[in-house]
């Protein structure tokens, strides 16, 4: 299965996490029929989570993405918890059960291992838990319960930070994805390696990719800069869009280099860190020209 897939599959999943669900009858007062579908389908976000979370951190050896999930299996499981005690006071239906998607989702993840595992599941987490912000915002604004949306305020910051954790964590280097892991190429005395491609191309094709890498982790910082600073909602959908992107372009691009034996350290250069301290010195209406950095020229060459 390709990374490309295993991504859309992953992203998909979680993205109804929030969405279509069984809605059980309302038997109390304090709380409406639109109550009742958020608490169902919370439900069943919660357990994915701790599900995902639990799978990810027996496997994991990346400390960051390990540390991530037990940290989502602990918010998720206390959010269970709490959203549970409400649901009991209100007399609402609450029974966290995963759906087909949401099951087909967790065993694809539970089958992978090493860096495909690491950055599928972190990539995920920022599409999960930028989907999370959103339901919780939508209903933020009908709920009538002063001590639902209490519940709603307190779980919603959270998630936020959950967000914005998954998305610094998905920049930065994994464990399997060092300059010293991986399969290194074996060149022999005619040159060649063990991928069957001249050694010259080997190293070529590892500086491009570290170019690449560099470029995505740096669309990846001033996407995170951007969506929190910014006040319009046209540029904080466009960062959030390049912070997913950019991130999906990552595990690719790692997926096809641990294939072909190569290796890559993402280094931002001058250039990128230029534009990284401009970004950082600006707020409110002020932009930063649309610039296209060097990688991304040589990939339109390519």
């Amino acid at each position: 299965m390709s990374m490309r897939r295993f991504m859309v599959g992953a992203a998909g999943g979680l993205a109804i996490s929030l969405g279509a669900g069984p809605i059980s009858t309302l038997q109390a007062q304090g709380a409406s029929s639109a109550d009742q579908q958020f608490i169902t389908r919370l439900a069943a976000a919660n357990l994915l989570e701790i599900r995902l979370g639990q799978a990810t951190q027996a496997k994991a050896s990346t400390p960051s993405v390990r540390q991530f999930a037990q940290r989502m299996v602990a918010d998720h499981t206390t959010m269970q918890q709490q959203w549970t005690a409400l649901a009991g006071r209100y007399r609402l239906a609450f029974k966290a059960d995963l759906n087909p998607r949401q099951m087909e989702q967790f065993e694809r993840l539970n089958k992978a291992s090493g860096v495909e595992l690491e950055r599928a599941y972190m990539a995920v987490m920022v599409q999960n838990h930028r989907d999370y912000v959103s339901a919780f915002q939508n209903h933020r604004r009908i709920v009538t319960s002063t001590e639902i949306r209490a519940l709603i305020d307190r779980d919603l910051a959270a998630l936020e930070e959950h967000h914005k954790l998954a998305q610094e964590i998905s920049s930065q280097p994994f464990a399997g994805a060092t300059p010293t892991t991986g399969p290194r190429p074996d060149t022999t005395s005619t040159g060649s390696t063990q991928t069957g491609l001249p050694a010259q191309n080997i190293k070529a094709d590892s500086a491009f990719i570290s170019e690449v890498d560099a470029g995505n982790v740096a669309e990846l910082r001033l996407a995170r800069m951007a969506e929190s600073k910014s006040t319009d909602p046209t540029v904080k959908a466009f960062a959030q869009r390049m912070a997913t992107d950019h991130s999906s372009m990552r595990n690719e691009w790692a997926a096809v280099s641990s294939r072909n034996g190569l290796r890559f350290s993402a280094n931002i250069n001058p250039q990128h860190q230029e534009q990284f301290t401009r970004l950082g010195g600006l707020s409110g209406g002020s932009s930063i020209a649309p610039t296209c950095p060097r990688w991304c020229r040589t990939i339109r060459r390519t």
